[in-house]
């Protein structure tokens, strides 16, 4: 008999199938169940201890992790609405309390759980209780904000693993082609931004109008992560990416391209998220008065990788 996986971050889910693989037959499935070794979260699927608190409720439930709740496992950037999304197959029946698997569901008593009735273009093979990225962000695409779908879009184009993006562009056209009152995400994805507060930023300026080139190449200093007009630089922090060694290398930072002649704007991930009407005001005050202009060799400077 071979020792249990451990729980990580996205798993910890396993299947009857799976145990017996292992060698656990009925009396050391109840061996380990009584030891606290494992836990028995419906018919045929069982969690050991650590799996995820928002996985185990899916499974339970009688359905998979997805959208949002999903791509947050996958490591995907997600503007979090602390709702459990789950979904389940068309004909789903025999649905239980994603607390209690032995009460039956009642859509009253959790309103913090959003089912996701299995329509969505891409199909899961996951055998785990949570979709896969493909298929979790199609859920999103169908039922997120604008703002959301974009910010997780861009993370997924953005993010590698095992050398491929979790996204590819082509994957995205043919998601959205069968998606078609979500067509214009197109236009609006960049696997560039690298975080989902710079996707904001972006998105909430050009809705304004205002044009913003992306991931700008600065002679002598590096890339900056928003350029607007020839020499207003907005810099995004993130809690993830803007700390330690990056914090102090992006005020070092600072200094040298203001003694360029840029203007350095550096939003925190608090101002994006929670205070972005006062931020908003202060950048169109800025464009205003023509600050972000420069003629010279601020745009000589500015070398630009991406179309406005």
């Amino acid at each position: 008999m071979n020792a249990l996986p451990p729980a990580t971050a996205s798993s910890g889910i396993l299947t009857l199938a799976q145990l017996e693989v292992l060698g656990y037959d009925r009396f050391h499935r109840a061996s380990a169940i009584s030891e606290g070794r494992l836990e028995r979260l419906r018919n045929g699927w069982f969690a050991v201890p650590g799996t995820p608190d928002g996985l185990r409720r899916a499974v339970r439930l009688g359905g998979r992790l997805t959208c949002g709740s999903a791509l947050d496992l996958h490591g995907v950037w997600v503007l979090r609405d602390d709702l459990l999304h789950v979904s389940v197959s068309g004909n789903a029946a025999r649905l239980r309390s994603p607390d209690d698997r032995r009460a039956k569901w009642v859509a009253d008593e959790h309103p913090d759980v959003r089912l996701h009735w299995r329509g969505v273009p891409v199909r899961s093979h996951a055998q785990s209780g949570l979709d896969g990225v493909l298929p979790a962000l199609a859920h999103l695409v169908t039922c997120g904000t604008t703002e959301a779908a974009i910010v997780s879009l861009d993370s997924a184009l953005n993010t590698v693993r095992n050398g491929r993006p979790l996204l590819s562009r082509r994957q995205l056209e043919i998601m959205l082609e069968v998606i078609p009152e979500r067509s214009s995400y197109l236009d609006l994805v960049d696997g560039r931004s690298q975080a989902g507060t710079e996707t904001l930023v972006r998105l909430r300026l050009r809705r304004r109008g205002v044009r913003v080139k992306i991931q700008v190449q600065i002679a002598r200093i590096g890339r900056v992560d928003l350029l607007v007009g020839d020499r207003l630089i907005i810099e995004v922090d993130s809690r993830r990416y803007h700390l330690g060694e990056n914090y102090e290398s992006d005020r070092r930072r600072d200094p040298a391209l203001m003694a360029l002649g840029f203007i350095v704007l550096r939003l925190s991930y608090y101002r994006v998220m929670f205070d972005w009407p006062a931020v908003e005001k202060e950048i169109l005050a800025i464009i205003r008065r023509g600050e972000h202009l420069r003629l010279g060799r601020h745009r000589g400077l500015a070398l630009a990788d991406a179309q406005c």
